[in-house]
């Protein structure tokens, strides 16, 4: 009895002080943050620390290494009695994740006069979606160590997948392209798929009857050589029938050999 009525007198001390947390009511934890102006609202103030002036905010993601600052100068009073307090931030200006850790601290007066911290809050940022085109085409033969690349603007991460096979990740280089190079299984792929993500939303792109073929260079090759050889024949037969020295010399042979054999 003796150690719990010391937790409770202490426990009183400290809300007298202003040492408890205040709250955000947005965003909360797992909410998303979307707009050119988003409402940080935070409220539960000590009972001792009214009149609140401004709070200083910080949400970092360790996905993306963004983060946002949001000074004391932009917020504003939402009560008569300044208990609770509205902060407006540009989310756009940020990288989507879903891991933005948001804390802060709100001062009475000034920076320099009685604070109180918000309590931690884990929330996602989501403007926009990842865009995923491929460059390679459909209907299409490729080696089997062809590069294939998409573009992924607005993404942070690539994966593509040949048929059933295995899914392959895929590496960022240069910024919003995303490349893979590998050994890929012969045969035809009734769908290549990619996808690409921005850690909030993923996006989808498929190449359908896609041939993997380890002679596809050669048998081109050689369809255009033998392409060329036919038309270099055609070329030279068509030039000789154009030529009327070289048709009477046939000509007078023909006439010596038919003499020849009467």
């Amino acid at each position: 009895m003796r150690k719990l009525a010391i937790f409770l007198i202490l426990g009183a001390v400290l809300m007298a002080l202003g040492v408890s947390a205040a709250v955000f009511t947005t965003p909360t934890s797992g909410g998303t943050m979307k707009s050119a102006a988003y409402a940080f609202n935070i409220s539960d103030f000590p009972t001792t620390h009214t009149n609140v002036s401004g709070c200083a905010i910080t949400c970092t993601s360790g996905l993306t290494a963004s983060t946002i600052t949001n000074g004391s100068t932009t917020c504003t009073n939402t009560t008569s009695n300044a208990t609770s307090i509205r902060c407006v931030y540009n989310t756009y200006t940020v990288t989507d994740a879903a891991d933005y850790a948001c804390s802060g601290t709100c001062y009475n007066g000034s920076t320099t006069a009685a604070s109180s911290a918000i309590t931690s809050v884990t929330a996602i940022v989501d403007n926009t979606l990842p865009v995923c085109t491929h460059s390679q085409s459909s209907n299409t033969e490729y080696g089997p160590d062809q590069t294939w690349t998409v573009t992924g603007i607005n993404a942070t991460s690539a994966t593509i997948q040949f048929g059933s096979n295995p899914t392959r990740t895929m590496i960022e280089s240069p910024a919003d392209t995303f490349t893979y190079t590998g050994n890929i299984p012969e045969t035809i792929y009734q769908a290549v798929t990619a996808i690409t993500s921005d850690g909030t939303n993923e996006t989808t792109c498929t190449l359908s009857s896609v041939r993997i073929n380890r002679e596809m260079t050669g048998v081109q090759i050689a369809a255009a050589v033998g392409g060329a050889s036919s038309a270099e024949k055609e070329a030279k037969k068509q030039g000789m029938l154009d030529n009327p020295i070289l048709l009477g010399a046939i000509a007078l042979v023909a006439i010596l050999i038919l003499k020849k054999k009467k």
